[in-house]
């Protein structure tokens, strides 16, 4: 084995990466998986970083060198190969889902008790937990007041409800809006 089979282009600084990998032969299912990942690569336009040599890897006399040939009629040989790329993307996904299910009940003192179900993009698809994992070091929330355009009070909350005072809607007189906090991108 070669002291270092991996030849890096670059090394890209990535946050939260998620692998997608493909392997061809018997378990590729009519190049199912590697035609999958090829059209990834191609339709992000993403950036091949690294290569691995598939000498240390590769039974060659198993899986043999793929021979084509060109328009010109010359022959091309194809070797096996692992090509590593990557696609950064600006975090639009990360960000996270609106709350949903808002519920305004108003007291006999006018105050406006607002509450709402968070989402998460991280592990919220258990059918057995009452309510979402936040996902987060902590849970945050920021409602903005908005009256006429303006916005004219905002709020954070560690919990998903908040109390709309009487007193605070004749001062805003206004609509609302609210959205989870991520420390990893923002609202």
């Amino acid at each position: 084995m070669s002291t270092d089979p991996i030849t890096f282009e670059s090394r890209p600084s990535l946050k939260r990466p998620v692998l997608i990998l493909a392997f061809s032969g018997w378990s590729d299912a009519g190049a199912s998986a590697t035609t999958a990942v090829r059209y990834l690569t191609e339709q992000l336009v993403a950036t091949k970083f690294a290569s691995i040599d598939p000498e240390d890897f590769y039974d060659f006399s198993v899986q043999r060198p793929m021979v084509r040939l060109t328009e010109g009629m010359q022959r091309q040989i194809q070797w096996p190969s692992y090509d590593l790329y990557y696609e950064a993307f600006d975090g639009i996904g990360l960000r996270p889902l609106a709350p949903v299910h808002l519920r305004a009940d108003t007291a006999a003192n006018g105050d406006i008790n607002l509450s709402w179900v968070r989402r998460t993009r991280i592990d919220g698809d258990s059918w057995q937990s009452v309510d979402v994992p936040v996902g987060e070091d902590n849970e945050s929330y920021q409602l903005q007041v908005i009256a006429v355009s303006q916005l004219v009070r905002e709020v954070t909350t560690a919990t998903p409800n908040w109390i709309y005072t009487s007193a605070q809607q004749v001062s805003d007189g206004a609509t609302m809006h609210s959205d989870e906090i991520l420390a990893s991108a923002g609202r």
